[in-house]
């Protein structure tokens, strides 16, 4: 099923793919988000400047002493809600974890899986962001987080100076796009330009295809409709201005790379990690794909690595072997 998003109807196509299937089991690799739930919601009030529509805001309180804000920008198609297992861990070592879901996605309201011009995205992101920093006070440090294409939005906010974070964390970022994946988009945003788009497209293949995860199942992660023209176009502004910005990235960084990446260019990404100019940043590859996050074999080693680098950065010591 594809989606008229002007009349709001389901079109049946040559080839739909199958619904969800949320009774099946889960595979003992899956990280089931479900379990994860954040304990506060919309607390701090939020509505879009698209429209007025709801923006849902996520919590998960730092225990003991704060020791820092975790900013997270979630991925295209995703929501922070599907990031609960990584907020509990962040959480554990005084760091409180915020989010909010984009117009359109995951509990916010809007037209499901719309993509609109990266200004307009910014702008809730700027109000969500003063509205932290009036809670939590300027004192405290702030670390952008981002997953896939919510790197770009953590790269850009930090470099646009919207919010000058004091470390960043990239997990299989998203914004540098593989050179064939980029032709796919480019050629896509010319043939189909006004037309609508499976909400799958273009990760439709994966390297572990048998791992069947609840990242996938999650009933808010399906974005429902997008046009060609506004998420082609949105993939293409990111990766064609993004790369530049993480040259003036000017605070240590945390980089997760996929060892079998089929989104970002990893050659551009590896260069870019070995020409680090701070020297409290650090890299590392793991096994998985771009989902590798959801995967329970992969995504706690990554989380404990993430863990032991932002409390040495915090601690004012570094010890660069994780």
């Amino acid at each position: 099923m594809i989606f008229n998003m002007e009349k709001g109807q389901r079109i049946l196509r040559k080839n739909p793919l199958p619904p969800p299937d949320y009774s099946l089991p889960a595979h003992p690799r899956e990280i089931n988000v479900l379990n994860y739930q954040f304990p506060i919601e919309n607390e701090i009030k939020l509505v879009s400047a698209i429209g007025g529509a709801h923006i849902n805001t996520y919590e998960w309180p730092a225990e003991g002493k704060l020791r820092g804000v975790i900013i997270a920008f979630h991925a295209g198609a995703s929501y922070i809600g599907q990031y609960g297992h990584m907020a509990k861990q962040y959480a554990k070592i005084g760091f409180t974890f915020v989010g909010s879901d984009n117009y359109g996605y995951g509990k916010s309201g809007g037209i499901r899986g719309a993509a609109h011009p990266l200004e307009k995205i910014e702008q809730d992101h700027r109000n969500f962001i003063s509205k932290v920093k009036a809670k939590f006070g300027t004192a405290v440090p702030y670390i952008g987080w981002g997953l896939s294409g919510g790197v770009a939005s953590a790269l850009l906010t930090h470099v646009s100076g919207l919010c000058k974070f004091n470390a960043l964390v990239y997990c299989a970022p998203g914004c540098t796009v593989h050179e064939k994946l980029l032709f796919v988009y480019k050629q896509f945003f010319k043939t189909y330009k006004d037309k609508p788009l499976d909400p799958m497209f273009p990760m439709m293949t994966q390297t572990d295809p048998w791992l069947d995860r609840y990242y996938l199942r999650d009933p808010y992660f399906n974005p429902g409709p997008m046009l060609a023209g506004p998420c082609c176009g949105l993939q293409l502004t990111i990766t064609e201005n993004t790369q530049e910005l993480y040259e003036k990235t000017d605070v240590p960084v945390f980089m997760t790379v996929v060892e079998n990446e089929y989104v970002a260019d990893n050659e551009w990404v590896l260069n870019y990690c070995r020409s680090f100019k701070d020297k409290r940043s650090f890299y590392k590859t793991y096994p998985g794909d771009h989902y590798l996050m959801f995967d329970g074999a992969i995504c706690w080693t990554i989380i404990e690595d993430q863990c032991k680098w932002l409390d040495g950065i915090f601690n004012e010591e570094w010890a660069p072997k994780l």
